[in-house]
């Protein structure tokens, strides 16, 4: 079953290590917004996204920022529904269901700390409310896309496919935030900093299982001399 085989024996020490970069990444983050050290840049990318904007592109991105919503979750239902099914456990839907709503408190009390204001309406090709910093779409897909990475790396084998299936969720959680920028809804610096919380509840949660596994996983047998 899924959620009886025992993590990987250095899991401890990996999760520790993507917990302290997020969690280091994000206070830089913020820490550069707040100081607003990052205004340069972010307006010379939000120019450059405009300048560079043609229509097929314009539907394309649009279309990912919707994906990001209610599609991506039902995904991440049906694929822990699966696993629930195949490995007998609840653990595959409390996952995505606390990932989904861990993301987007977190998204929305940082919000408000922030009190950081969006772009230029003028700029805008969707309708948006709110504060500016961190993107919560970027921030609840990137949450998404890696538990349902790690989900469905729980049942590869080949180093290949999982490979393969992390590079897809982080390349998903970056063409969120690249099409938030391109709509004009959020500066560079909201999308980068959302994906690092996103990043930061995605594994604190991945961490919670793997520790939830291991300490239900047999202890070894001793031999006898």
């Amino acid at each position: 079953m899924w959620s009886s085989d025992p993590p990987h024996p250095n899991w401890r020490p990996r999760v520790a290590a993507a917990l302290v970069v997020c969690a280091l990444g994000l206070v830089a983050d913020t820490a550069l917004v707040g100081a607003h050290r990052t205004a340069g840049v972010d307006r010379t990318l939000l120019g450059d996204a405009v300048h560079h904007r043609a229509h097929a592109l314009t539907v394309f991105l649009e279309g990912v920022t919707h994906a990001s919503e209610y599609p991506l979750l039902g995904l991440c239902a049906v694929v822990a529904a699966v696993l629930a099914w195949r490995g007998r456990s609840v653990r595959p839907f409390v996952l995505v269901a606390g990932t989904a709503v861990g993301s987007a408190l977190a998204a929305g009390a940082v919000k408000n700390l922030a009190d950081r204001v969006r772009p230029p309406q003028a700029y805008w090709l969707t309708v948006e409310s709110g504060y500016s910093f961190p993107s919560r779409h970027t921030t609840v897909a990137a949450a998404l896309l890696l538990i349902l990475a790690f989900l469905v790396c729980g049942r590869l084998r080949h180093r290949a496919a999982i490979a393969a299936t992390w590079t897809a969720a982080v390349a998903g959680a970056a063409l969120v935030g690249v099409s938030r920028v391109y709509l004009a809804v959020h500066w560079t610096s909201d999308v980068v900093g959302g994906f690092l919380l996103g990043a930061l509840v995605a594994v604190a949660l991945m961490g919670a299982d793997l520790l939830a596994r291991a300490q239900r996983a047999p202890a070894p047998a001793v031999e006898r001399a």
